[in-house]
């Protein structure tokens, strides 16, 4: 970020011009990265900037591998030097100097022993000082580049107290090792990112005070350039998430690194399902948080779907989901369905004999319906895709929202039979692709064995001419009987399907 510089012919007029090694002073500001070149050995170069008392700086200093080993010194407007560090390895910062008074100030860089030559790149940053950052909201996906050696990216956030921050940097090709950095407003390092995997987080950190904040994101080492992906997400404000109250999401992750949070509300007991699926190359991991910005439960299962099912909400408030890829190397589409199993707004009532088609739409897509019933009852669920790329899991639970029955064979026919309802009360059906990847058609049939919701079949009638008009319906009857009856009941297809 900032203005990039360049060295140019400056440093062929200046060694024509010199016949020692000090070459002439380029001016620089807060904000810059820039790529030097030692030709000679023993040469040095100044940098001046403009310093206010008070104001903290960040400066690095890479030297190429191999060759160049940093060398950086900073003096006041005096000309006495206040702070250096020097080093073998090539890699070396002045690191949260402040400035004691105003005016010119001059870095002095050149290779440690003036024994090498090379290219070294040199950022210079202050860090209590947003008017050289790129500012950015509470939901703020990037991708950038480091084009220079030791390049420093600073973005800035005007944030509340007790917002809660997720941030993550990635490496587009792998190279370079993300870092990230928070500051407070009078400069001072609060947070610092952890790097796992790849990817740098910084984990649910919770804003202490008002104010504008500063984050650095660059090469740990210095040595490397390339592309990033950058996520930032204050995920408690509802403001700053997505809200959701049921169904289901698809949505794209187009940067490395991205992240989605979305809200919902929910009281104390609730039972809540999220299901979340990756298309192509994208591993799903979901993480709730309270209102609070604390994380309560998450799923990260390295492929397939991520799930939170079955969750007992604990306090009555606003929920926060954070949806993104478990590496943060991947991008592509993904589903996310949330459902509330004690809100029906978003279910379909089924009557005590419902023969319906619907469709799975999206990845991780759950389709809920409920009935009504009373202890002892008897019902029959029956779910069939249209086609074989829906695999079809059938679920059943009570009106507290715990399972009572399920099948999930992987395909085919899906059925619950002959349940005896063990209490009055809502039930819910739930209906969904077995590992959240397929979408299609299916058809569902829910039948109560109750004599009002079953046809009446009398022998005077012979025989009864009926259709199946969806996949998996079921046609009831009932019959009076008398004890020692014998009967017999044939059933014929009369079609070609």
């Amino acid at each position: 970020m900032g203005i990039k510089f360049y060295t140019y012919s400056f440093l062929l007029t200046a060694t024509l011009l010199f016949s020692t090694n000090s070459f002439a002073t380029t001016p620089i500001t807060y904000g810059d990265d820039l790529t030097g070149w030692i030709n000679t050995l023993g040469e040095s170069h100044d940098y001046t900037f403009q310093g206010t008392a008070g104001d903290r700086i960040f400066i690095r200093v890479r030297g190429t591998s191999g060759g160049v080993d940093g060398c950086i010194e900073l003096f006041d407007p005096s000309g006495a030097s206040v702070a250096m560090d020097c080093d073998d390895g090539g890699y070396v910062t002045i690191d949260g100097h402040e400035l004691a008074s105003t005016g010119t100030y001059t870095i002095h860089a050149k290779d440690h022993d003036d024994n090498d030559t090379g290219f070294y790149g040199l950022s210079l940053q202050i860090v209590n000082n947003t008017n050289y950052t790129t500012s950015i909201d509470c939901q703020f996906d990037i991708l950038g580049e480091l084009t220079h050696q030791a390049e420093i990216d600073a973005f800035s956030y005007t944030a509340s107290a007790g917002d809660v921050i997720v941030a993550r940097m990635r490496s587009e090709d792998g190279s370079i090792e993300s870092r990230i950095r928070i500051y407070d407003p009078a400069g001072n390092l609060i947070e610092e990112g952890n790097s796992s995997g790849g990817t740098t987080r910084i984990n649910t950190f919770s804003i202490p005070a008002d104010g504008t904040y500063t984050i650095l994101a660059y090469d740990g080492n210095g040595n490397d350039t390339g592309n990033y992906g950058f996520s930032f997400q204050v995920i408690n404000p509802t403001a700053c998430a997505e809200n959701i109250e049921c169904g289901t999401v698809s949505a794209d992750l187009n940067i490395i690194a991205e992240m989605h949070a979305y809200a919902f509300n929910a009281n104390a007991g609730d039972l809540i399902n999220i299901n979340m699926r990756g298309g192509a190359g994208v591993e799903a991991e979901l993480e709730l948080y309270n209102a609070a910005g604390v994380e309560i439960a998450n799923d990260n299962p390295n492929g397939g779907t991520a799930k939170i099912e079955d969750f007992s909400i604990p306090t009555t408030g606003t929920y926060f989901i954070m949806a993104r890829d478990r590496k943060g190397n991947d991008i592509g589409n993904y589903g996310l369905s949330f459902y509330n199993m004690n809100n029906l707004d978003c279910a379909t009532e089924l009557n005590c004999n419902t023969d319906i088609t619907a469709s799975i739409d999206g990845l991780s897509e759950s389709d809920y319906y409920y009935f009504q019933a009373t202890a002892g009852e008897r019902v029959m669920v029956q779910m069939r895709a249209t086609s074989n790329s829906l695999e079809g899991e059938l679920s059943l639970y009570n009106s507290d929202g715990f399972l009572v029955a399920e099948d999930s064979p992987g395909g085919g026919l899906c059925e619950i039979v002959d349940l005896v309802i063990p209490s009055n009360g809502t039930y819910l059906i739930k209906v969904n692709d077995k590992h959240g990847n397929d979408t299609g058609d299916y058809g569902l049939s829910f039948q109560k064995l109750d004599l009002n919701c079953t046809n009446e079949f009398m022998c005077a009638d012979g025989a009864i001419t009926s259709n199946f008009n969806n996949f998996a319906q079921m046609d009831a009857y009932h019959f009076e009987g008398t004890v020692g009856d014998v009967i017999k009941i044939k059933m014929v297809e009369t079609g070609t399907e």
